[in-house]
């Protein structure tokens, strides 16, 4: 099937790393489309329209590592409001953003850190009930083996892209599986 994967990271490194969407699609065969639009996604509705125009049977976000709290709070109902009304049947499904290594350094960007993934959680918890074929993944559980595997304090270098590929693998392709999509 054909996938679209939104919001991936581009990479502040001179030797690019594989990113984790280009990962699975090797490990599973199914095809990938990343939008890696870097820092700069922040579930703003022009990002969603572009989406809506996306002929895809699936959307994969890591939605949550750019905006801070507050914008989490405000666009996220809005932005899966605005993706289902051009795709009321396929699955969104939404990632907790991964742990960054910056934040062991900077009481702040460590407050910033945990703030955005407690409203990601919170709110996803209330969006999976309240919206039909919305999903999290939250591998956070990866948070241990993911530190140390960064090459600027907030991007993952090739093995850092690897774990976080095989932290969501399996919870992705259970989802994927309920909509034919194998």
């Amino acid at each position: 099937g054909i996938f679209g994967s939104s919001f991936t990271h581009g990479i502040s490194t001179s030797r690019p790393a594989m990113s984790y969407p280009m990962q699975l699609m090797r490990w599973t065969g199914l095809q990938f489309l990343s939008l890696g639009c870097s820092g700069n996604c922040k579930m703003q509705p022009y990002f969603g329209e572009v989406l809506c125009d996306a002929e895809v049977d699936a959307l994969v976000f890591d939605a949550f590592s750019n905006p801070n709290a507050k914008m989490i709070e405000e666009r996220l109902f809005p932005f899966i409001e605005q993706l289902q009304k051009s795709h009321p049947d396929i699955p969104l499904i939404f990632q907790q953003t991964i742990y960054r290594e910056r934040r062991n350094f900077n009481t702040s960007v460590e407050a910033s850190e945990n703030a955005k993934q407690e409203m990601a959680a919170k709110l996803m918890k209330e969006a999976c009930k309240k919206y039909k074929n919305v999903y999290f993944i939250d591998c956070t559980d990866a948070a241990d083996a993911l530190q140390e595997t960064s090459v600027d304090g907030t991007h993952p270098g090739d093995y850092g892209y690897t774990l976080w590929a095989k932290s969501i693998e399996k919870p992705l392709l259970k989802i994927l599986k309920k909509y034919g999509i194998k």
